[in-house]
């Protein structure tokens, strides 16, 4: 259930940044960094790295969509250390296998058509750690702090990260709250009906 809930969130998050207003770097980076302080607080995961963006990785998703004349179907392509994801809205499965690489460390993002519809690609570093069990923030690597959101920042971005999350915090809250509303909530009172008529048979 957790497993669903953190990807229904980030689904509803990478819808945003598709559209023709939202997208754009700076967009899809806050938006992977928010998902994953959800996913770690959600399911209690100590050591989840806060990722950075590295343009020069746009060129491998380019690359991945040539061959597919730009119309990829959902999936994941391993290639020299990099994971591809390619066309992830509403891609459930391939999301919640995108936050779940606690020590990934880089990301890009590409936006590109495909018969005309916007679709998302993302490539990250490939990721080999387990995830630690415990309070966000409570296991992170040596070369890393913990922020305030549970993530865990290189020490030479420290300002940048902290200045960062300031600038989205408000988003996080509210996407919190929409998780909340929109699901938990729902998901719970549909849990209490079910019961209830299970022990009135």
């Amino acid at each position: 259930m957790k497993f669903l809930l953190t990807a229904l969130l980030l689904v509803h998050t990478v819808q945003s940044i598709v559209d023709d207003t939202g997208f754009s770097r700076g967009a899809c980076l806050q938006t992977i960094n928010l998902a994953r302080a959800a996913f770690a607080e959600k399911l209690q995961v100590a050591n989840m790295n806060s990722l950075n963006y590295n343009k020069r990785l746009e060129g491998a998703i380019h690359q991945q969509l040539s061959f597919v004349d730009g119309c990829p179907s959902p999936s994941i392509i391993s290639h020299k250390n990099l994971d591809i994801y390619l066309n992830v809205q509403g891609q459930e499965d391939l999301i919640v296998e995108l936050l779940s690489g606690t020590d990934n460390t880089v990301l890009a993002c590409v936006k590109s058509e495909c018969n005309g519809e916007p679709i998302v690609s993302i490539v990250t570093d490939v990721s080999d750690s387990v995830p630690i069990a415990g309070a966000p923030g409570t296991e992170c690597p040596s070369d890393r702090f913990a922020m305030s959101n549970g993530l865990c920042a290189l020490k030479r971005n420290a300002r940048r990260n902290w200045s960062l999350w300031g600038t989205i915090k408000q988003g996080y809250q509210a996407a919190e709250k929409w998780v909340e509303e929109k699901v938990v909530e729902p998901v719970a009172k549909t849990g209490k009906e079910i019961g209830e008529a299970l022990n009135s048979m």
